[in-house]
């Protein structure tokens, strides 16, 4: 079993929303992390959606709240980074989604052949109206007809104990 670790661009927003009171902007990675398993291929989380490379239109409210530092060519997408790592993601088997907030769900399009893997709870929150006015749940992002499993707390994905979704 072997790890890797993406960071599929970069996002800037306040501080304050981090840290309660602070002032000034933040910039932090998106990652998304590839689980090598003798059974399959895992991504946990997707990371950012493509198209967020060229504009932030796809944001929507939020495009005022996040700047998105996404290389133009398209090679910081899950999908390049994982093809110049030797790694196939049409391979990949399974896509843990953590949450479901734009930048961990975005890249779900580059996992066709995926099952997604979501806490049953989470899965329901997605119509949560509130989030999707927000922008923070995007229907685009999730809505591409991947078979899911819907878990209810921890998840052994192989049956196997080598990989374990924890709640």
């Amino acid at each position: 079993v072997r790890l890797h670790m993406f960071s599929t661009g970069l996002m800037t927003s306040a501080l304050g929303g981090f840290l309660k009171g602070e002032e000034g902007d933040l910039t932090y990675p998106v990652p998304v992390f590839v689980i090598e398993h003798p059974n399959g291929l895992v991504a946990v989380d997707a990371g950012l959606h493509p198209d967020l490379a060229q504009d932030s239109t796809r944001l929507g409210p939020l495009a005022g709240v996040f700047r998105v530092h996404l290389p133009a060519d398209g090679t910081g997408t899950a999908g390049a980074l994982l093809r110049s790592s030797g790694l196939d993601p049409n391979e990949a088997n399974q896509v843990v989604l953590t949450h479901l907030h734009f930048d961990h769900v975005g890249g779900l399009v580059e996992f066709p052949n995926a099952r997604v893997i979501v806490q049953a709870a989470e899965w329901a929150a997605r119509n949560d109206d509130r989030m999707v006015a927000s922008g923070a749940y995007n229907p685009n992002d999730i809505n591409h007809g991947h078979d899911r499993v819907e878990i209810s707390g921890d998840h052994d994905l192989f049956g196997d104990g080598t990989v374990t979704c924890l709640l």
